[in-house]
């Protein structure tokens, strides 16, 4: 099987310069900071010419670096226990008998994979073991460069629409953004279901293909979920060794580039309830189901 490699000093051009290496999670990983998009897009493109025969390079963007490359499922809870709370969320909704058909969330997503209910639940704001990567520069830039308040901050705001999530967030107030690039292998012994590759090292879920555009938000955020295995076919608590380099710019620079882009706004990445079905099923229609969880 092909090594992941990543993209070391060697690379210095006057659009992206190599800074140095950080540690994430016990990894060191190398840091580069780009001043413009072209040092961010031949950067993306060098890692994947560089990792052609390993597999593809997905893109993750965060408003700072936490040292860290957990799931959320694995931050705040013992490993035991976060993976028996997902399991018992995924049953929960397979079970899921409420309401009527077109309301009952086993007929709504229609999976016969458990990971494509995982995959939801990450990209309403559930803890999983999965994490949201993303096959799309542009997004992956307005998450690095956007910043989402807390419970505690948001209530605080007294802002009318707070039930929504694209409300929450704001231009980041931090001086870096940050994008991570993540090598995915590829496989001879990998399957394909309905847009869930699975092997022994990972899965990878594409959303778009797996479950109906009525589930949106992850359809305007270009959004995939994946997670990595350890030698068990056990999600690692970590997928930081998986990282080929990180890619800082400064804030206002992500900010400049994305002014005056339309699909680029909370209210497109996020879309309400009266658009997104899924949406209005968790906060409204289907309270039963999902305060449970």
């Amino acid at each position: 099987m092909e090594i992941l490699k990543r993209i070391h000093k060697s690379n210095n051009d006057p659009t992206r310069i190599f800074i140095g290496s950080v540690r994430i999670d016990r990894n060191e990983i190398p840091l580069w900071e780009v001043s413009d998009m072209f040092g961010l897009v031949k950067l993306i493109g060098h890692a994947k010419y560089k990792n052609q025969s390993y597999g593809s390079v997905l893109l993750r963007g965060q408003n700072q670096d936490y040292g860290s490359m957990k799931p959320a499922a694995y931050r705040d809870a013992d490993f035991l226990e976060a993976n028996t709370t997902v399991d018992d969320m995924i049953k929960k909704l397979k079970m899921d008998t409420g309401l009527s058909e077109d309301k009952t969330i086993s007929k709504f997503i229609k999976a016969t994979n458990d990971l494509s209910y995982e995959a939801v639940l990450q990209h309403y704001c559930y803890d999983t073991r999965l994490l949201d990567v993303v096959d799309n520069q542009w997004v992956a830039l307005w998450f690095a460069s956007h910043y989402r308040k807390s419970d505690k901050e948001f209530r605080s705001d007294n802002n009318s629409k707070q039930h929504l999530e694209g409300a929450r967030y704001i231009d980041s107030p931090n001086k870096y953004s940050y994008i991570y690039l993540f090598g995915v292998p590829e496989s001879s012994t990998q399957t394909n279901d309905s847009g869930i590759i699975t092997d022994h090292t990972h899965c990878l879920i594409d959303i778009r293909r797996a479950c109906p555009s009525t589930i949106l938000r992850p359809h305007m955020q270009h959004a995939l979920a994946i997670g990595f295995y350890d030698e068990n076919h056990q999600f690692k608590e970590s997928y930081a060794e998986q990282i080929i380099c990180i890619i800082r710019i400064e804030t206002k620079i992500c900010l400049n580039l994305l002014n005056g882009d339309k699909t680029l706004t909370p209210e497109s990445l996020f879309p309400c309830p009266a658009y997104d079905f899924m949406y209005n099923l968790i906060l409204d229609d289907r309270k039963d189901l999902f305060n449970s969880l």
